[in-house]
């Protein structure tokens, strides 16, 4: 009995936080409507700091404020910097310090942004303080630039918590923009062995000192551009983040880290040895508060000059917050770290099962705005491309694939009214009411899943309840985001075109309960959620609806039309709970300069939890590269088709949608069948790893079953088996069980 209290007194102490360091005396938490987070209690700066949860130790060295952890189980220690004996020949300038830095700090001065850290402008000019909280520390970093930023570091349940504490931040003069988080941390130099893991598209590693030294650091913004704001031009190969997580694998330790709090305010940032300075990092920036340099012309002098616009109201969160998961063991994988965070993801319900069916994913495109003629008049009408009755006769030639999961696109008087398609109306031209509801009943006898299309995301035109003037966002300098679609050839705007506009976030929930009403009144049990599944704009006005209140807004607006089957179209990681089945996701990354290889880590999070597709294969990519990927990949296929010849598209707004000829429906069928006998030996199952070596991927379950596909154009082996040019194969138990290819 007394060991059992004993192991019992053991365990409650292993679970108490040690804190070192610090004077005694209570701490408190801010009630006076100024900074909401715990005051805690100050401490000296003459001995190392340390806290732990039984699992992690912080430690805290407070001459320089560098964080590191340890692992209590295995001993492996994670630094946020190099000792300041470090020696970097490839820092330079600011760089020199920046490696020493906890805060990497940019502000607006005059018309231009301005980069500070925190080690030049306030460790070594002793204007920080240090406070014990519950879990660790706070270090308030007062800059000489006048500003102080508040950040905790604490360990809570096997993870480690950094956070730029918002509510705490004051400035004077100069305004902050962006704050580079822990930007070395974990401190992999060139003699280290490991890899960098960042979110691009499906995902993409970066190998150690892989030499790319004529490269670019790699930068983007999480959920992708914020349309609200003046871009710059873009590849047409560019794929978004969809959700805010790293990683990196170093010798024989990994991490993955996720932004969980105003994740949606950030950009993700990595770079190699070489590249800036001597280490591999991979880190996020917050942003604190949108700034952006506009070049404006001086009318009285015909010059140019730069304007630097910045948000009236920063970041409406009260934190930015950063949870870094050690892997246990060793010899760690991409497939560790989506194991990780897949489990952290089910565990919190952000990630909920449905089912996991291998279906062709079909898009229906009802029709278009052309111009016509009549008595020598022109004027903007109704092209049909695919009648409601043409619809089934399509879908008649596809009942050979399997299962079909159908949406129906471009099909309502909103979409060829320019409106928020917020109203279900089918249009005449297209077939209307009655045609509508013979598909409907078309469908449920032939146990075809079909999706009516839905957006709120952008319109043009004032309509169902939200007007172009009074319903859509406004950019930094207040004014109207109006936005011009872009040129096809050239990604450049087109100023021929007319603008869109992006609804106001606040609105999205009006949006969704007038979706939900027209969907009743129309019969339609299935949505399909467009752009407003992965597209979230900011809105700079006094609502304060900037990117991370969006998310919650977004959120708000699916929780209303979840009483429907929603499919979504590229959905962003705070949407995955809601929905049904995904389509439109990645199979590649953007392909920057400093990547290695590309991995299927959305793939690895979603595969056995929900159904999932990628884009339209005979618009986006016609190759067997495609395919072949989505064979990887465990995803299902997804074509797009309409009736009517695609000449009708020519000399319109819509010649990016050439390849949707019918054509193409015997090579889809081919594929949906070969498809559907190879998801036999996967549903269910989730992926465990994935590699790559030559031309030769190989994808790992759950239960040991592994695929192999062979992008090379000669014959491969691997896994005791052979593979096909151009082809794969399926290992299960040691034996090939099933082979395929092109189609």
């Amino acid at each position: 009995m007394k060991s059992i209290k004993l192991l019992s007194l053991v365990t409650a102490l292993c679970l108490v936080f040690t804190l070192a360091g610090c004077s005694s005396g209570g701490s408190s938490t801010d009630t006076t409507g100024g900074p909401t987070y715990e005051k805690g209690t100050l401490c000296s700066k003459d001995a190392p700091l340390t806290a732990t949860d039984g699992k992690l130790t912080l430690t805290l060295d407070p001459a320089t404020c560098a964080v590191s952890i340890t692992e209590n189980a295995s001993g492996r220690v994670w630094s946020s910097n190099p000792d300041t004996s470090y020696e970097d020949s490839y820092a330079a300038g600011a760089n020199k310090t920046g490696i020493f830095s906890q805060l990497m700090v940019t502000y607006g001065k005059a018309t231009a942004l301005v980069t500070t850290n925190s080690y030049a402008s306030s460790i070594r000019k002793d204007t920080y303080n240090i406070y014990s909280i519950d879990g660790g520390f706070r270090v308030e970093y007062t800059f000489n630039e006048g500003f102080t930023v508040p950040v905790a570091y604490t360990v809570k349940d096997g993870s480690f918590y950094a956070s730029i504490l918002y509510s705490g931040i004051t400035e004077d003069e100069f305004k902050i923009s962006t704050i580079s988080l822990l930007p070395y941390f974990g401190t992999a130099g060139e003699q280290d062995d490991g890899f960098l893991f960042v979110p691009d598209g499906s995902g993409a590693v970066i190998n150690f000192n892989n030499g790319k030294l004529g490269a670019s650091a790699y930068t983007k913004k999480v959920y992708g551009k914020d349309e609200t704001l003046p871009n710059d031009i873009e590849s047409s190969r560019e794929e978004k983040i969809y959700i805010p997580v790293i990683g990196m694998k170093k010798n024989s330790g990994a991490f993955i880290a996720r932004a969980i709090s105003a994740g949606a305010e950030s950009t993700v940032n990595a770079s190699i040895n070489g590249v800036g300075s001597g280490f591999n990092t991979v880190y996020f920036d917050a942003i604190y508060r949108e700034t952006q340099n506009i070049s404006v012309m001086n009318g009285s002098l015909g010059t140019a000059g730069l304007v630097l616009y910045a948000a009236k109201h920063p970041s409406p969160a009260e934190e930015f917050t950063v949870e870094y998961t050690f892997l246990q063991g060793e010899n760690h994988t991409i497939g560790s770290m989506a194991t990780a965070l897949r489990d952290k993801l089910i565990k919190e319900e952000s990630l909920v099962k449905t089912s996991d069916t291998a279906s062709l994913y079909v898009d229906l495109y009802g029709g278009i705005n052309k111009q016509k003629s009549f008595a020598g008049l022109q004027y903007t009408g109704v092209e049909p491309l695919t009648t409601f009755t043409q619809a089934q006769q399509l879908l008649d030639r596809l009942t050979d694939a399997g299962e079909l999961t159908v949406g129906v696109k471009q099909y309502s008087e909103s979409f060829f009214g320019g409106k928020t398609q917020t109203d279900l109306k089918p249009a005449k031209a297209v077939g209307g009411k009655k045609g509508l509801a013979k598909l409907q009943a078309y469908a449920e006898e032939k146990g075809i899943d079909l999706f009516l299309f839905t957006d709120y995301y952008k319109f043009y035109s004032t309509g169902n309840g939200f007007s172009r003037f009074f319903s859509i966002t406004k950019e930094l300098d207040l004014g109207a985001a109006d936005i011009l679609p872009k040129k096809i050839n050239t990604n450049f705007k087109n100023p021929n075109a007319d603008p869109y506009y992006l609804l106001k976030p606040t609105l999205y929930g009006e949006a969704a309960e007038k979706i939900v009403a027209s969907a009743d009144k129309y019969s339609a049990t299935g949505l399909y959620l467009g752009q407003a599944s992965g597209t979230l704009p900011g809105d700079y006005d006094d609502s304060g609806a900037q990117r991370s209140l969006g998310v919650t807004l977004a959120q708000s607006a699916a929780e209303i039309l979840s009483g429907k089957k929603l499919m979504l179209s590229s959905p962003n990681d705070y949407m995955w709970k809601y929905m049904d089945k995904a389509t439109d996701l990645p199979v590649s990354s953007s392909r920057h300069h400093l990547f290695d290889y590309d991995v299927p880590f959305l793939q690895m999070l979603l595969k056995g939890n929900v159904s999932i597709s990628g884009y339209e294969l005979n618009i986006k990519n016609s190759g067997d590269d495609l395919w072949l990927r989505h064979i990887a990949a465990g995803q299902s296929i997804h074509y797009g088709f309409m009736s009517d010849h695609p000449s009708d598209l020519l000399t319109t707004d819509y010649v990016s949608l050439y390849g949707l000829s019918d054509s193409q429906i015997d090579t889809a069928v081919a594929k949906a069948k070969q498809f559907a006998e190879f998801h036999t030996y996967i549903k269910d199952l989730t992926i465990t790893d994935y590699s790559v070596s030559g031309d030769l991927s190989t994808t790992t379950y759950s239960n040991g079953t592994k695929v192999l596909v062979n992008y090379g154009d000669a014959e491969a082996t691997a896994e005791g088996a052979t593979v096909s040019a151009r082809g794969f194969t399926v290992v299960k138990d040691g034996k090939s069980v099933f082979q395929g290819g092109e189609s």
